[in-house]
């Protein structure tokens, strides 16, 4: 079964557009949303297993550049 996680991501301003664009290329990112508010994209990452995540995370998210911090929820249900 699988995991999901919405990750809560903070990036520079004018790297807001490209990277919401580069997050959808991504293999375990379904979803990713400019959006307003404290954050500048939301994205629902899935996975095999809840250990994958943090990996994803710092792999397919961190790595792109502007990204500033960011934080993940677990999705239980």
């Amino acid at each position: 079964m699988a995991v999901k996680a919405f990750v809560l991501i903070e990036t520079k301003i004018d790297a807001i557009k490209s990277n919401a664009k580069k997050l959808m290329k991504k293999p375990h990112v379904k979803s990713a949303y400019s959006v307003a508010g404290p954050y500048d994209i939301i994205a629902m990452v899935e996975a095999k297993d809840y250990r994958d995540i943090s990996k994803i995370v710092a792999k397919e998210i961190h790595s792109l550049p502007g990204i500033l911090r960011t934080t993940t929820l677990l999705a239980f249900e």
